[in-house]
């Protein structure tokens, strides 16, 4: 273990560097003599190795000392030689030496005097190269500036091959003239290179030709070419001024060409085919060539639009009719007042544009009311289905279909029923919203708001006059479960036969027989059927009606397996394919019939 007073003299940072090297020696002293000593070795032996080892360990501490030493001096004799090199080239610079800061050691001279000759050298090459690219940026300019003087000072191309540097105040002075000129040329040229590059962007667009000197600059000599004299800037920013004026008149009489060709087109009745083939590349070149192109159609246009001027008046007539009529206008409508005496003064320019004025006016009003006619129109043809499903209500023949066909029709009676208020109250909304605007709307000459409020009003009276009639109708039987037969026998059987009931009569009448009469049976049915379709059955006193319920249920399930299509032609005399009794001359005479539920 270190000793406290062998502790003391080692520096706090080191101290556990040392206490951690002394104890590691002493473990390998330790251990080395654990070694000796059981290697056999006698006491003197191990004196020995131990002192030439301690020896050892001096002369290798002895060793490092003296080379350190060696590079110590190494390192005054280096710092001196930089320290000499450093004040020539100060002189050279005519800058003051810089000052050593006290309290160095030779590491931190050294260092210091090294970062002192790299500032030196930089700031030379530095003059060195900010000198000749001044010089070289002068000329550069001068070569396109002629009027400005080149700046004379002491220092010239060769002061480098004289080893001659140049000072700061030198180099300010030729950094100012140098930024002056080019300040000047920047100046300049950003003020003509945006009048260049317009002026030649509108030569190309209007596909103007040079005819004068400064034209032809403007159009193919570069910016940093031209001769950046004041005069030169002036004269083409006056050039781009007339240029723009130039292409506005351009401009403006090419979109007047395209108007007046289209209007006479739209007289003449041109197809798009032929008008691409004509405008095509017209419409976006706005150039001389391209103005001076739709000149000529204009011209030769023009001429047959004002011989066929009566037939476009006429065309106009019927357009405006058709748009009447698009609008659901009545047979009678009449033209604008002022429009009537235009027309009465026979065909002219202006009566062809108020006509299509006019009729620009009823094609706007026809597409903001499309969705109200598609509405009433889709309103009017569930009236009509409604009234045909009344229609065909009344008709006796409709029992002829099966039960399928009648419950179709109920469900689309239904579906009317619920979807007319929906569509009527759309259609209402919509005119609240479109009337507050631009006035009623009439079709056919009648209003529409008027024309849905009567219907409204038909169809309660028709409703509460259907509900009083209905009060006093008796409520209709079960489904028979039996057909009487003529005798009254009640000895017939129900036989299930496939998907149908069959009934046979038990009186031993033959089937086809045409003589024999059933009176009561065919009436007894034809009365069931006009009463709602339904076949009066036994007494309900006699009949369970859990019974019927099943019943009914499994008979709605064989109809809805059975397609009517198997058994339509079936039909003969002594077989009946139906739901309904078709008409008593068929009952009288069969003998055998079936019904399907």
């Amino acid at each position: 273990m270190a000793t406290a007073r062998a502790t003391r003299l080692v520096p706090a940072r080191y101290l556990s560097l040392y206490t951690d090297y002394v104890d590691s020696c002493s473990k390998s002293v330790l251990r080395l003599q654990d070694i000796w000593e059981n290697c056999g070795h006698s006491e003197d032996i191990v004196d020995k190795k131990m002192n030439s080892l301690f020896r050892w360990f001096g002369a290798r501490w002895q060793t490092i000392i003296e080379d350190e030493l060696q590079r110590l001096e190494d390192l005054k004799i280096s710092i001196q030689l930089i320290r000499n090199e450093l004040s020539e080239l100060y002189k050279k610079l005519e800058l003051a030496e810089p000052v050593q800061p006290n309290g160095l050691n030779l590491q931190q001279q050294f260092e210091w005097l090294d970062k002192c000759s790299k500032e030196a050298d930089r700031i030379r090459s530095a003059r060195m190269l900010q000198f000749k690219e001044l010089r070289r940026q002068e000329q550069k300019i001068l070569i396109l500036m002629s009027d400005q003087q080149v700046w004379q000072g002491s220092i010239d191309y060769s002061a480098e091959a004289n080893d001659k540097i140049p000072t700061e105040s030198e180099l300010a002075l030729l950094s100012v003239h140098v930024a002056s000129l080019r300040k000047e040329r920047e100046v300049r040229l950003e003020n003509l290179r945006p009048v260049i590059g317009e002026a030649r962007e509108v030569m190309d667009r209007i596909g103007k030709v040079p005819n004068v000197a400064i034209e032809e600059s403007l159009q193919s000599l570069s910016p940093e070419l031209w001769d950046l004299s004041k005069a030169n800037i002036e004269l083409a920013g006056d050039m781009l001024d007339a240029l723009r004026i130039e292409e506005m008149e351009l401009c403006a009489r090419h979109r007047l060409l395209l108007q007046q060709l289209q209007r006479i087109f739209n007289r003449l009745d041109v197809d798009s085919v032929e008008r691409e083939k004509l405008l095509g590349r017209l419409r976006s070149t706005k150039t001389y060539q391209a103005v001076s192109r739709l000149e000529e159609l204009e011209k030769e246009y023009k001429l047959l639009a004002k011989a066929n001027l009566p037939q476009f008046i006429e065309r106009l007539k019927y357009e405006t009719k058709k748009c009447y009529e698009d609008l659901r206008a009545e047979s009678g409508w009449r033209l604008p007042l002022d429009l009537e005496k235009l027309s009465d003064q026979g065909p002219s320019e202006k009566l062809a544009e108020a006509y299509e004025k006019h009729i620009d006016d009823l094609k706007s009003r026809h597409r903001s009311l499309i969705p109200l006619f598609k509405l009433f129109d889709d309103w009017q043809q569930m009236k009509e289905d409604y009234r045909q499903l009344e229609e065909a209500q009344k008709d006796p023949q409709r029992f002829k279909n099966r039960g399928g066909a009648l419950l179709q029709e109920t469900k689309k009676r239904d579906r009317l029923k619920k979807h007319l208020p929906l569509i009527m109250n759309q259609i209402m909304k919509f005119l609240d919203a479109y009337e507050a605007d631009h006035g009623p709307v009439y079709v056919h000459g009648k209003m529409l708001r008027e024309i849905l409020n009567t219907d409204q009003r038909s169809g309660n009276s028709r409703s509460r006059s259907n509900s009083t009639n209905s009060g006093d109708a008796r409520t209709p039987h079960k489904p028979v479960r039996s057909i009487p037969t003529a005798s009254g026998s009640k000895t017939s059987k129900l036989r299930r036969a496939g998907t149908a009931f069959e009934l046979k009569s038990s009186s031993g009448v033959k089937a086809g027989a045409g003589s024999v009469r059933q009176p009561d049976r065919t009436n007894h049915l034809v009365n069931a059927y006009a009463n709602n379709g339904k076949i009066p059955t036994k007494s309900s006193e006699n009949v369970n009606p859990v019974r019927n319920k099943d019943t009914s249920l499994k008979k709605r399930t064989l109809r809805r397996s059975l397609s009517y299509d198997g058994f339509k032609g079936n039909l003969s005399s002594n077989d009946l394919q139906s739901t309904r009794v078709a008409n008593s001359g068929i009952a009288t005479q069969a003998s055998k019939c079936r019904l399907i539920f």
